[in-house]
């Protein structure tokens, strides 16, 4: 039903109003800006709700796309800064292990977090302003940024290039779906299949249990009885950034849908001697 309403939302307003919310990445922003695009494309109003720091000229230039900012302590620009090329640096040198890696990250989007829902007033102000859907990201540690659809009661559309079935509700299929930080293919013996069901469980658990806190408590309502990690499972829409020519084939639900390719750049012409 929830599916069937966010449809008839988009399509009957003659302009739906949707604002994206997102990790301040260029690589995030290049894949959440191509769903933008689109929709201001087909007449919609489209919003990028990003901290003040962050750069969108790699991303946004040339866009309709509205750019609203949020306000972030010194410090926390700082820290995200330097936990950003820190993570940047680890994917080449290998210095820390992937939990490691992925708990910074943790902090890094929980600061981000904190600055958005520390200013009500702004909430508030996005709330009046009437939006009909929130884009955020479905990504394994980055629930806090549901927070914000929540607050302004509006469906929200989950993108990433990976969810986990935990946190979606999507098929769990470690059977004949390898895991994505892992090194099987499809064509798993029965003993790299139990592995690969390990591998799902491990990783879920260790990263919920040495996850750091995120206290809503000090946010006060309506935030002080929520969890974070379910309201992933109420978005209306999952947009899959993959597709089963460069990935392995899945059993999916009706309204997880693959959308890969956003970020992929216009082709070039090909050269002369491959042209006859």
């Amino acid at each position: 039903m929830q599916i069937l309403i966010f449809f008839a939302v988009i399509q009957v307003s003659l302009t739906a109003k949707i604002l994206m919310t997102f990790s301040p990445v260029t690589s995030h922003c290049l894949e959440m800006a191509a769903i933008g695009n689109e929709l201001v494309r087909r007449g919609h109003s489209v919003s990028a709700y990003v901290p003040e720091f962050f750069d969108t000229r790699y991303c946004l230039q040339d866009s309709k796309i509205q750019r609203l900012t949020f306000d972030v302590s010194e410090r926390t620009k700082t820290d995200y800064k330097e936990t950003h090329s820190a993570t940047v640096r680890n994917i080449v040198t290998r210095e820390k292990n992937m939990i490691r890696s992925l708990l910074d990250i943790f902090v890094m989007i929980n600061s981000i977090c904190d600055s958005q829902l520390s200013n009500r007033v702004q909430l508030d102000e996005l709330k009046e302003a009437g939006y009909d859907v929130v884009m955020t990201e479905g990504l394994p540690f980055a629930h806090c940024y549901y927070l914000v659809p929540y607050y302004l009661g509006v469906a929200t559309v989950s993108v990433s290039s990976v969810f986990f079935g935990f946190d979606s509700g999507e098929v769990f299929q470690p059977y004949t779906y390898p895991h994505t930080i892992g090194s099987y293919t499809n064509e798993m013996t029965t003993l790299q299949r139990i592995l690969n069901s390990f591998h799902y469980i491990l990783v879920t658990v260790m990263l919920q249990v040495f996850k750091p806190p995120f206290d809503l408590t000090k946010y006060g309502e309506p935030f002080t009885d929520i969890v974070p990690q379910t309201l992933i499972r109420e978005s209306s829409l999952y947009l899959d950034n993959s597709d089963y020519i460069a990935d392995y084939p899945k059993a999916t639900f009706p309204n997880f849908v693959q959308i890969g390719g956003l970020t992929a750049r216009p082709p070039a012409p090909l050269p002369n001697d491959l042209k006859t």
